[in-house]
């Protein structure tokens, strides 16, 4: 669940074309940080904060709950590739 929000902000860093520290500075944590995401070791995230640094870079989050079509599913629904 981690992974996606992980791309998505690896791809918002590329698309402005900043240096990491650059990227730091505008999402508000240390150059280490944002490195973690690009290679990525989400160990230390939750979703929680990568949901936060999103937010930092102008893009909306939406996680969608719905009744499970059978019981004990799960399905987890890629939005960012629909």
């Amino acid at each position: 669940m981690r992974v996606n929000p992980a791309i998505a902000i690896d791809d918002a860093i590329v698309e402005r074309g900043y240096e990491q520290r650059q990227q730091a500075a505008v999402l508000g944590c240390d150059q280490p940080e944002v490195s973690a995401l690009a290679n990525p070791r989400l160990a230390g995230f939750c979703v929680g904060r990568l949901t936060e640094l999103l937010a930092a870079l102008d893009r909306d989050v939406a996680v969608g709950i719905r009744q499970a079509q059978r019981q004990g599913s799960f399905r987890a629904r890629d939005l960012h590739a629909a």
